[in-house]
């Protein structure tokens, strides 16, 4: 769900900052904080899932009464834990597992570079990794599809606006 909050402050036109008067500038500081929040959030997601998978293989099967069978050692819990969540296999309610740590992955180079000595000393590389949105959204929804319930309407918003900009730079170029 917060990841399709993301996209409401970062195009320039959008029709909610113009209809509740937020400045883009101030709209551009919500868009740090959800973003740091959004990676802290499903990197705690994603170590959960490992450690309820550890817990899994390290306990073994639970037969009720606090009796459980087949358990494995630490090592190999923490082996299969891990081949779990990198596994691109589709289990409910996700989808491949694999799908939301490449998508980690892209986010935590986004914020990486995001960071205010990169932005301000590499502006070139903090745009070119901002691009990997187009990495992290589809991962995201073929990780949880569901997703795409609450990201339809800001995706579209945020893709009109920025074709919008493009066209108004390429005709005004021209």
């Amino acid at each position: 769900g917060l990841l399709c909050v993301q996209l409401f402050p970062v195009s320039r036109n959008s029709l909610l900052l113009w209809v509740f008067g937020i400045p883009f500038e101030r709209a551009l500081v919500f868009h740090r904080k959800i973003g740091g929040w959004i990676w802290l959030l499903t990197a705690a997601h994603g170590f959960g899932m490992w450690v309820a998978h550890y817990r899994y293989w390290l306990l073994g099967e639970y037969r009720g009464n606090g009796v459980y069978v087949n358990g494995a050692g630490h090592t190999r819990a923490a082996r299969l834990a891990a081949e779990r969540l990198v596994a691109w296999e589709i289990g409910w309610p996700h989808g491949p597992p694999l799908a939301g740590l490449i998508s980690w992955i892209a986010m935590t180079l986004m914020a990486v570079t995001s960071l205010r000595w990169v932005r301000r000393n590499h502006w070139y590389v903090f745009t070119v990794t901002h691009s990997l949105y187009a990495v992290v959204f589809p991962l995201a929804w073929v990780h949880y599809p569901s997703l795409m319930i609450f990201m339809v309407i800001p995706l579209f918003l945020y893709l009109v606006d920025v074709f919008g900009r493009h066209a108004t730079a390429f005709c005004s170029a021209t």
